[in-house]
């Protein structure tokens, strides 16, 4: 028999290549995806060491990721183990159903310009730019300081006196067989 009291935890796994995004104190959103209901977390803590393959979870912790409940084993992952805190108490029929986590790993102060992650390249001076396309098909380098990214969009500021606005049409990518000659 395993017995676990207090509020239940979430516990998932992170790659390799997104541990580092991730610490103690972030925010987060757990999706209940059968319900649909959203609740507030923050991330309490993430392993130094990644979890062998196999490896079940801490049965004590009173995880409600998915597994057998019954057991209290979870189902095997290979990662750095990732343990989050509901704001608000989770129902207990949330264990062993499947969730969605989502941490905030970064956040504009407010709106931001943004534009498709394709559509910077880098300039020969090592900055970074984006290609505008203007009335009749011109073409501008506007030189830009980029910043937050997500959602294969990242936040473009023009530096240098340059203009950038909402609306305007960027180029995301070379159409091949453009460069060639007649």
């Amino acid at each position: 028999m395993t017995v676990s009291a207090g509020r239940l935890a979430v516990d998932g796994y992170l790659q390799e290549g997104r541990k580092g995004l991730v610490r103690a104190g972030q925010r987060a959103e757990i999706l209940q995806e059968q319900t649909g209901k959203v609740t507030w977390a923050r991330v309490r803590s993430v392993a130094d060491t990644p979890a062998a393959a196999g490896q079940p979870a801490d049965a004590a912790s009173g995880s409600a990721a998915g597994g057998d409940p019954a057991s209290g084993q979870q189902p095997a992952a290979q990662g750095y183990r990732m343990v989050v805190e509901p704001d608000t108490p989770l129902a207990s029929g949330t264990v062993g159903h499947g969730i969605r986590l989502t941490v905030e790993a970064a956040s504009t102060d407010g709106e931001a310009l943004v534009v498709p992650v394709t559509a910077v390249s880098a300039a020969s001076d090592g900055g970074t730019v984006v290609t505008v396309v203007g009335a009749g098909g011109a073409h501008r380098r506007v030189a830009v300081r980029t910043g937050t990214t997500g959602d294969g969009h990242v936040e473009v500021t023009a530096v240098g006196g340059a203009a950038l606005a909402e609306g305007d049409q960027v180029v995301t990518g070379v159409r091949a067989g453009a460069g060639d000659a007649a």
